[in-house]
């Protein structure tokens, strides 16, 4: 009988993201094969000792160039869960970083936000990484974003554009905003709005206003991380050397739940189009519930959101349609119905107009987590 694999992760146990990904890990070994898993702090000392205990693998969030390059010089078969440095030295992963800020990108464009801000940690890359992608989606529709420099919070928000949606790379960086708009007297959600990243529960819900966060997937990060490692014991030949996993989708709270918009009837069409969008309906509709009529609304509307009342129909029920194809298992004549579309052929035909590719490869790319 072969004696059962011993696999050290070095993962910070007190944040969400390390639990997740050890939970993904018991999950790996739990449908595969079993594991003696040890949990130990990720340091250059404690990698180090690996030379004396002599484990069958690492998984690991290694945080430095320094921790890397230990992990390299035990050589023992390592994953990184880690996108902290610039270009993995070992196999890893990590979190799909580009779509974490499309997401929140997305919230507030959806809420009708005009003046966007990042606040981060700039020396990591990750949170380089992120303020890229954010930056890059909400210049898309023709908007600017503020950077939010380290430790200057208090002055920072005080010269914000006001109201103002700003993304934070982490909940403990969006935790810290929120605070300082607290101290200045910025009001959250209505003067700033604020989304951070890893939902942490505990973490969201005991900031000064419940904050909203975008989950990265620790979990299947984790499971993905002890796939990976396992060919990597055996070895068998890796794929991919780096692999990016999409997040599973952003949590809203108190924190960003406001609509930024000053037109009522244009506000108004939001919220009917965010209830109804997939019941299926069309502009028609809601104009009932509306006191303007559709060629003033389409006018403010495009003026306000920068798109028409069927393309803002359209685009969420092709959101909808994303998050069905990545988390569920459900076929494409049922996702079509469930997002408004009667033709199952006219969705797919719709769809791969929008994004390039049909439903199906959309959803094994999502599953897969390649590409960024």
């Amino acid at each position: 009988m072969e004696p059962t694999p011993v696999v050290y992760l070095f993962v910070p146990i007190e944040f969400s993201y390390g639990r997740e990904i050890i939970r993904g890990v018991r999950e790996y070994t739990q449908k595969n094969r079993i594991w003696q898993l040890a949990v130990s702090e990720a340091s250059v000392k404690n990698v180090r000792a690996l030379k004396k205990e002599k484990p069958d693998g690492v998984i690991g969030l290694f945080a430095t160039p320094e921790l890397e390059d230990a992990v390299k010089a035990m050589k023992i078969p390592s994953v990184s869960v880690s996108s902290m440095c610039k270009g993995n030295k070992v196999p890893g992963v990590i979190p799909q970083n580009a779509s974490i800020s499309r997401l929140a990108a997305q919230h507030f464009l959806e809420r009708g936000f005009r003046h966007f801000a990042y606040a981060g940690y700039h020396q990591h890359f990750f949170s380089r990484d992120r303020q890229h992608a954010f930056t890059a989606a909400v210049k898309e529709v023709g908007y600017d974003c503020h950077n939010l420099p380290d430790g200057q919070d208090t002055k920072s928000i005080r010269s914000l554009p006001k109201p103002c949606a700003v993304m934070a790379c982490s909940d403990g960086r969006a935790k810290q905003l929120i605070s300082a708009c607290v101290r200045v007297g910025a009001r959250v959600p209505q003067d700033v709005a604020v989304v951070g990243v890893d939902n942490d529960e505990a973490m969201c819900e005991l900031a000064e206003v419940p904050l909203s966060s975008v989950d990265p997937n620790g979990r299947r990060i984790g499971f993905e991380a002890a796939a990976m490692l396992e060919k990597l014991m055996s070895a068998s030949k890796v794929e991919q050397r780096l692999v990016q996993i999409p997040p599973t989708g952003l949590v809203p709270r108190a924190s960003s739940e406001v609509l930024a918009v000053s037109d009522e009837e244009v506000a108004n069409a939001i919220r009917y189009m965010q209830v109804h969008a997939c019941d299926p309906m069309r502009v028609e509709d809601m104009m009932g519930e509306l006191k303007v009529s559709r060629r003033t609304l389409e006018k403010r509307f495009r003026t306000i959101v920068g798109r028409t009342l069927h393309d803002e129909i359209r685009r969420l029920q092709f959101e909808r349609a994303r998050k069905l194809l990545s988390d569920t298992d459900l076929n494409i004549p049922q996702v079509a119905t469930r997002c408004g579309f009667r033709d199952p052929k006219r969705f797919t035909t719709l769809f791969r107009e929008e994004f390039g590719s049909p439903p199906v490869a959309f959803r094994r790319h999502a599953r897969t987590g390649n590409g960024t």
